[in-house]
This record gives C-alpha cells, structure tokens and sequence, in this order.
C-alpha cells in the first residue's frame, strides 16, 4: 500500500482507504467469477438453445417443453426467463400476450399456464378434447408415452382453472384407453387413485409385462436353438452310421 503511504493520510483514514480496497477487489473478484458462471453455461446452452417460435409448425405448449432445458442451464428464473422467452416468439403470438396482459408477469409457472390458454384457439381445445377422450395406446407405444400423449392434449383442451375436471378425464382416458385390460382394470378397480398415481402404477406393471414378454421371448429362442442342434445332432449321426456300413 506505498500509494496510500504517500498520501501522508491518518492511521485512521488510512484503515478506511484500504478497507474500501479490499472490499472493491473481492466484489470484483465475485463479479469476475459470476459473470465465468454465465459464460459458462451460455457455452453449454448455445447447442441447446430453441429456435423462434413458429405457430405453423409448433403448438405453444410443445415449444415451452423445448425451451425448459435451455431455461435450466442458463438458470432463467422469474421475470428473467419471461424475458427471454418473449424474445424467441413470433410478433403475433408476442402481441397476443401484451393484449392479455402477460408480459409484466414475474412468475414463470403462472405465465406458462396462462401464455399456453392465450395462445390456444377454441377450436384447438375442442378438437384437443375430444382426441382426449376418444385416445386409445397405440400397439408401439408404451404406457408411459401414452400417458404422455394424454397430457399434452390435455394441456391443449383444458385451462387451469379446470384442472380437477382435467385430472378426472385424464384417469378415465388412460384407463379407456389401454390396450391390456390386466393394466387397466386394477386400475378402475381402485376409484380413489389420481390421474398421476393411476399412470405411476400402470407403467410399473406395464415395465413388468413387457420383462416377462421378453423372457418369454427369450426361453422361445433358446428352445428353438437346443431343437435345431438336436436336429442337426440327429442327421450327424445318421450320416456318421451310413459312413461306416
């Protein structure tokens, strides 16, 4: 502290000085490392980071699951992550959120639920609706993305402000809609599960099926193999007699 030294400052003017250093250098040093923070995660966000929203190609609820791992790895929180969502919009799905009044909202949960109603036609929640109910699992798809596929048109038919109905629709439509009935029927078996606990069990005992299947499947091969070098054991033999008469 030489600099400070010639300053010919009192004892006690000279202690405030330094304190006042040392108090910019590690503030410095925070904002150094905050900032290698950010860049940091930028890095790692920047192969992750969502495209413009396109609504010809896109339904909103589908581009806010796209954007969430971006949202995490650069941490966006808040007003912050609205922000930064409200850039990646198209103008007339930004202007319909300025007209319902979204875009001061500071609660990113709250903003998603009311961004994807202000973004969802009528007709788009009707004809989620009614997909809903009619949905049944497809012979590729597994429980678990079946339960899926109910969630996002259930997100598409039904607001917040439905969501008791919602889950009650969701549980009859899984149920309705699987293709086992030793899935199903414990399930309607059990009236008092929810929509989320009802999937919970229906992909556990659907994991379950599919393990037997395969060992199934397996034990299936493995017959045929020790069959076919029996086979070939048998006719070996035979060749090997008529070789020697």
């Amino acid at each position: 502290m030489a600099s400070i030294d010639a300053l010919e400052l009192s004892t006690e003017k000279k202690t405030a000085v330094e304190n006042l250093i040392m108090q910019a250098q590690r503030e410095a040093a925070v904002q150094a490392t905050n900032q290698a923070k950010v860049d940091f995660r930028a890095g790692v966000a920047g192969s992750r980071r969502p495209n413009s929203f396109d609504p010809t190609t896109s339904h909103i609820t589908s581009y806010f699951d796209s954007f969430e791992p971006f949202r995490m790895i650069m941490n966006l929180v808040g007003a912050e992550a609205i922000n930064t969502f409200l850039t990646y919009l198209d103008q007339k799905s930004l202007n319909a959120l300025i007209a319902n009044d979204l875009v001061s909202k500071d609660d990113w949960a709250e903003f998603r639920r009311e961004a994807i109603t202000a973004l969802t036609s009528p007709s788009e929640a009707v004809k989620a609706r009614y997909e809903l109910k009619k949905a049944k699992q497809k012979l590729d798809e597994t429980v678990s993305e079946f339960g899926e596929r109910l969630m996002d048109l259930a997100k598409l038919g039904y607001t917040a402000d439905e969501e008791d109905a919602m889950h009650s629709i969701l549980k009859d439509a899984l149920t309705g809609g699987l293709n086992r009935d030793e899935i199903a029927v414990p399930l309607i078996n059990e009236p008092e599960l929810d929509f989320k606990t009802a999937l919970e069990k229906a992909v556990k005992l659907d994991g379950a099926y599919r393990a037997r299947s395969s060992l199934r499947d397996e034990d299936n091969v493995h017959v045929a193999v020790l069959k076919n070098e029996v086979s070939i054991d048998k006719h070996e033999s035979l060749a090997i007699g008529e070789a020697e008469q």
